[in-house]
Parts: structure tokens; C-alpha cells; sequence
């Protein structure tokens, strides 16, 4: 399958799109070159061989030829590799010779350069004496001290009334500019600058609710001023006082009641997300709890708005375990942490007493930090030696390996995953807490990896789990939930709070024109029946969209969407779809599946690649 001087000296795959060794004849150069990229050089007369490519450079003969055409007045006395290369040169006007780049001579407009002789014979620098001159001439009262360079480097000069010096622009010197102490003296004189009244007359129009503290000097000078309002006392110029600026602290704050989301709106979201839950007070931000009542139930209790939004419902429906004091103790045996708790477990978020036995310090923390990885706040100064910190890191994460030398348990160092050679930058102690390799820990819904499980398993085409896309010609890049290459097909799961959101909204928008833009479509999930009318208006092809009743409420719904999928791209299959009772190999066949890399190119080729897991 060679082509014109390159041949491959691996085995051809059956997708002529896979790279593959190859290497030159001519040069001996290797390189992982496609075989349908090799065969359209060969076609259009292309060099496939960038070895070459680099090695022959541009000869004399061509180079003169474009110099010819670019900048006639230098001619090249040498070829050239590349045109960052310096050469040989000489001036067809003096007959100068010198070294430069060729691409400085090659640039197009005013910045191209030339012979350096020539330029500076036509310079004509301003000399010392006749900058003087042209001084003396302008304003006599003017004496030239400092030595002259050019037009626009500070010079000293002295007014020789008053005697003051300073540095001077040569160019405002020749314009007759005078000296800058006498043209002050003249406006104190003639009342031009502003007083001490006029400013506080100003700032009461300007800020009513500010107090001068200082005396005003000068418009770039600052002035202590006090909020009234807040009581806060702080500096500021006049000029940016009267230009509307004023206290930050209470200006952040309004910033922040602007942006913060009204009660009517956090209502709207919950009317979509808990139908059946009621707001009982007063909405004041996400994580101030609001009292709310389970309608079907009529329980009532605190929540946090946050939690509620994100799907947390009545706990008593839930009938959610109590963590006790053995399930507590257990996991912490299992955890291998070594503090003991004081007092009995009310919840896994109020604080009980726990010590230490290596230092016998007693403090107060939640079960949950305490699991989460929060540790001694004594022992927590203790730095561990670089050959301790391995050990720990070998026996907590015995798959991972630290390359950078170790500074603390809070500085990042390197780590490399030895299962699929990923290197990342973490924290020991985020490690040592059970953090892992973030391209083999992925965390995905449910009902996402269930579509990914059943198209697999009912599909002739091979189907493809959260694969990485870059479109680089559109700059996107995203992380898609299902994609079949066969098909061209990209399948989203839209959750129906994460993506009621406008700024995913924006994004989703934007993802899906640059998919159909490159040839390719998608079909969505939605986990509610009603879909809005802004959103239907930006699909490109609402009969390929899919709606579903919340799987939350209804496990058999998301069944039922998952045949409807099925149906929709032409699968015929007899074997059933429940996802709970194949819960265990759906997260199995999860956690076995390979990272993909796709990069969609503008005529719609891919190229795949995978970490090899």
C-alpha cells in the first residue's frame, strides 16, 4: 500500500483511518501517517515525507526568484532551510552585506526591513546644537540641560526666571509648552482650581450619604470620607468620587442582593422539581433553610433550598436509616480512622466530640467530616517524612504512584495511574482520603449509564460511553453521554434540573448546531413529559426527541423510553429492559468501559482514540 517514496511498515488495518507506521525510502524519516492521508498526497503530488520536506529547504535559485517578487532591493547570496534561518543578503542600492532572517524581509507593509546601512544614512538624527537652537528660538527663557536622544525620551531643562528644573518632552518643548511650576502658580492666582467648598457642594449633589473627613487638595489627591449608612471609613481621589464610585463593601452587597434569585423564582423551580411540596416562609438565599409541608403527608420541617433543589424530598416518605452508633463506628473500622467518638450520633451533620489517641486532643466535628477525611487539627501539624507518605499512599492506593518529590499533604504533587497511565496533579491528602485516577473515577447518573448498557447490549454497532469530543474547527469540545459512530449518532440524557438551567441551556444550544453543522444528529431524553416551547424551537429535529416521566417517581418509565429508543432506531430485540433488576452489570459494565478521545474533523472524519482500559 505504499505510496509514491513512503511505504508502511506495519500491517494495514481494515479502516484505512487508523494511523500507522510508515517510513521514507529516500531519508529513512518514520512517522504514524493514515493510509488515506498517504494516498491523496500521492494523487494531488504531494510530499508525504516531512523529513524531506524539512531537509530541502528553498535553493538559491528559488530564493532569488522570491526575492525578486517580495523585496527586489535585497538579493540572497545562500539558499535556505526554513525562513527563520539567518542568510547571507546584499543591497542592490550601497552594495552592504549582512546576516537577517528572510522572513523579516518578506513581511508585508511598513515593518518589513531592509539594509541596515541604508536606514540609518537616512535617519538624519537631530543633533545636540540644533536641538538647542530650535529651544532658544521657541521660548528663550528655556536653558537645555540634559544631553538630547530623540523626540520623545525626557530631556532636564531649566526655566531660567524662576529657576525650577525639570524633565521636559522635547516635542511639548518645540510646541511652546511653558514651565509646568509658574502655570500653577498662575491658576492659584486666577482662582482656577477648585476649593475646599466647592468639593463638599459637589459630593452633597454627587453622594448625600457621604461625610468629608479630610481637606480636598487636589483633584488626584485623596480624601477620607465615611459612609454614613454602614459607618465605614475609607480613602478615595475626589475625581473618582465625583465620577460615581463609592463604598466597595456596600456596593458588593447590592451586587449580591441583584444576582440573588427572588422567592417568586426559587417557587417556579420548586413547582417543577417537588409538585407536591409546599414553601411554607420566606425565600432568602440557597442555603438559609426555608420550612416547607410534603402535601400528601402533611409533614413539615426545615430544608435547605439547595438540597431541595437538587431532588431531596420528605424524609419522613423516604424513611431514611438513622445513622447509629454502631453503623458509625463500622464504617469508621473500615475507613481505618483511628478517632473515637465521645457521645452518641444524633446525625451525620451535628457536631459530637471525638478524640485522638495519638495526642489525646478532644474537639468537636460531624460524622461526616470525620468520614469525609477531616483529621486532628493537632496532629494535623505533624509533617510525615517522604518515605512514610509512600507507604500510607501504597497501602491506600496501591494503583497509583507519586513521581513529584513530596512537600506537605496539601501541596499538589504528580501522580500517574498505573492501570491506565494517566498523570495528574492532586494533593497526598486527597489521595490518602480515597480520591482516584479522575479518567478511571467517573461519576454518572443512573439512567445514563442504563441507556448506554441496553444499546450495547441490543445494538449491532459498537456504542460509546461519555466519549471526549473535539470539533476543532468550531472550537467545541464537550463530553457526550452516548455516542454510536456507526450511526453518527449522539444520544444526550437531559436532567431536569441540571439542564433547566439557562447557562446549560446556552451550551446545549450551541453543542447542538456544531454537531449538525459537521453531518452528524442527536436524539434526547428528557426525564419530564413537558417540554417548553424555547426548547423545542432550537432542536433541529423534534420528532427524534424522546420524553419520559420522572424515572425517579417511576422506575418503569425509564424502561419504557429505553424501548422507545430502541424502537425509534430500528431494534428489533425479545429480551426485556429493567434496569433495576440489572443494576449489578449495568454499573460492571460501567466501570469497564474505555475512555474515548474523538476528534470530528470538518468534512465529518474521526479519529479515535482510547486509554487502552
Amino acid at each position: 500500500m505504499g505510496s509514491g517514496s513512503t511505504y508502511p511498515v506495519e500491517k494495514c488495518p481494515a479502516n484505512n483511518k487508523v494511523p500507522i507506521r510508515h517510513r521514507c525510502v529516500v531519508c529513512g524519516y518514520e512517522a504514524d501517517l493514515r493510509p488515506s492521508n498517504v494516498i491523496g498526497n500521492a494523487k494531488r503530488g504531494r510530499r508525504t515525507c516531512d523529513g524531506c520536506n524539512h531537509r530541502n529547504g528553498t535553493s538559491l535559485e528559488d530564493a532569488r526568484r522570491l526575492f525578486a517578487k517580495k523585496n527586489p532591493d535585497c538579493i540572497p547570496l545562500e539558499g535556505f532551510k526554513t525562513q527563520k534561518d539567518k542568510v547571507k543578503f546584499e543591497c542592490v542600492k550601497c552594495g552592504h552585506m549582512w546576516e537577517t532572517r528572510p522572513c523579516y524581509l518578506l513581511l508585508d507593509g511598513p515593518g518589513r526591513a531592509g539594509c541596515p546601512k541604508c536606514a540609518c544614512e537616512s535617519c538624519n538624527r537631530k543633533t545636540q546644537e540644533k536641538f538647542e537652537e530650535e529651544v532658544k528660538a521657541v521660548n528663550p527663557n528655556i536653558k537645555v540641560i540634559g544631553k538630547y536622544v530623540n523626540s520623545k525620551t525626557n530631556i532636564r531643562v531649566k526655566h531660567i526666571p524662576c529657576g525650577y528644573e525639570w524633565e521636559a518632552n522635547p516635542r511639548g518643548l518645540l510646541e511652546k509648552r511653558s514651565c509646568p511650576k509658574c502655570r500653577e502658580n498662575v491658576k492659584k492666582s486666577n482662582g482656577q482650581r477648585k476649593t475646599h467648598e466647592q468639593f463638599l457642594a459637589e459630593m452633597k449633589e454627587k453622594h448625600p450619604d457621604m461625610k468629608v473627613l479630610s481637606k480636598y487638595i487636589s483633584n488626584k489627591t485623596k480624601v477620607k470620607v465615611k459612609h454614613l449608612p454602614c459607618g465605614r471609613e475609607f480613602e478615595m481621589s475626589p475625581g473618582s468620587l465625583l465620577a460615581g464610585r463609592g463604598c466597595s463593601v456596600c456596593n458588593r452587597k447590592q451586587r449580591i442582593m441583584n444576582s440573588r434569585k427572588t422567592h417568586s423564582q426559587f417557587i417556579e423551580e420548586m413547582q417543577q422539581i417537588h409538585p407536591d411540596i409546599e414553601v411554607l416562609s420566606e425565600y432568602i438565599n440557597s442555603k438559609s433553610k426555608v420550612k416547607v409541608r410534603h402535601i400528601p403527608c402533611q409533614h413539615e420541617w426545615m430544608a435547605a433550598p439547595n438540597k431541595l433543589l437538587t431532588g431531596r424530598g420528605c424524609p419522613k416518605c423516604n424513611k431514611l436509616p438513622k445513622l447509629t452508633d454502631d453503623e458509625y463506628k463500622k464504617k469508621l473500622e473500615e475507613n481505618n480512622i483511628i478517632y473515637i467518638p465521645l457521645a452518641p450520633v444524633q446525625n451525620i451533620d451535628t457536631k459530637i466530640p471525638h478524640l485522638c489517641p495519638e495526642c489525646n486532643m478532644t474537639w468537636d466535628i460531624t460524622p461526616y467530616n470525620i468520614l469525609f477525611g477531616y483529621g486532628c487539627p493537632r496532629c494535623r501539624g505533624n509533617r510525615q517524612s517522604y518515605e512514610e507518605v509512600i507507604d500510607d499512599l501504597h497501602k491506600s492506593a496501591p494503583t497509583l504512584l507519586i513521581i513529584d518529590e513530596y512537600s506537605g499533604k496539601n501541596t499538589r504533587a504528580l501522580f500517574k495511574c498505573l492501570e491506565c497511565g494517566h498523570e495528574w496533579r492532586a494533593t497526598p491528602y486527597a489521595v490518602l482520603h480515597g480520591a482516584g485516577c479522575p479518567k478511571c473515577v467517573r461519576k454518572k447518573s443512573f439512567p445514563e449509564i442504563s441507556v448506554y448498557y441496553f444499546l450495547d447490549r441490543d445494538l449491532e454497532y459498537e456504542v460509546l460511553l461519555n466519549p471526549r469530543i473535539n470539533i476543532p474547527h468550531l472550537e467545541i469540545k464537550f463530553e457526550a453521554d452516548v455516542f454510536i459512530p456507526e450511526l453518527k449518532l449522539f444520544v444526550e440524557y437531559d436532567g431536569i434540573y441540571w439542564h433547566s438551567t439557562p447557562r446549560v441551556e446556552q451550551r446545549d444550544i450551541k453543542r447542538e448546531e456544531a454537531i449538525y453543522a459537521v453531518g452528524y444528529k442527536c436524539m434526547h431524553i428528557r426525564e419530564y413529559n413537558d417540554i417548553d416551547e424555547q426548547r423545542k424551537s432550537w432542536l433541529k429535529e423534534p420528532p427524534l426527541l424522546i420524553t419520559a416521566a420522572n424515572h425517579r417517581e417511576d422506575s418503569e418509565a425509564l424502561d419504557q423510553c429505553i424501548l422507545d429508543l430502541e424502537t425509534k432506531l430500528g431494534i428489533a430485540t425479545n429480551k426485556p429492559v429493567d434496569c433495576l433488576s440489572n443494576k449489578v452489570a449495568i454499573e460492571e459494565a460501567y466501570k469497564n468501559a474505555p475512555v474515548y478521545n474523538i476528534t470530528i474533523l470538518e468534512n465529518g472524519d474521526m479519529e479515535v482514540k482510547h486509554n487502552g482500559k
